[in-house]
């Protein structure tokens, strides 16, 4: 299974990646998110897969912004 997972940081440092990762500063408030498990079935065809890819991203992107609202929330 394909956990999502979801980490958030009120301060960071922003590596230029290929997938933006970051360092959060010390003393900034962080969350980690988890959504559920997803299984990918075996031997999928190109547009089926396509189709769970597009799926875990909605996901992934509703958890980022959950957690960013949280977080915000949290800071006032």
């Amino acid at each position: 299974p394909i956990v999502p997972i979801a980490f958030i940081a009120t301060k960071q440092w922003t590596f230029k990646s290929w997938d933006s990762l970051f360092l959060p500063k010390p003393f900034s408030k962080t969350l980690l998110l988890m959504g559920e498990p997803v299984t990918v079935p075996k031997n999928l065809n190109k547009s089926d897969l396509l189709v769970e890819a597009q799926a875990l991203t909605v996901t992934l992107n509703q958890l980022n912004n959950r957690g960013t609202k949280k977080l915000q929330q949290k800071s006032k």
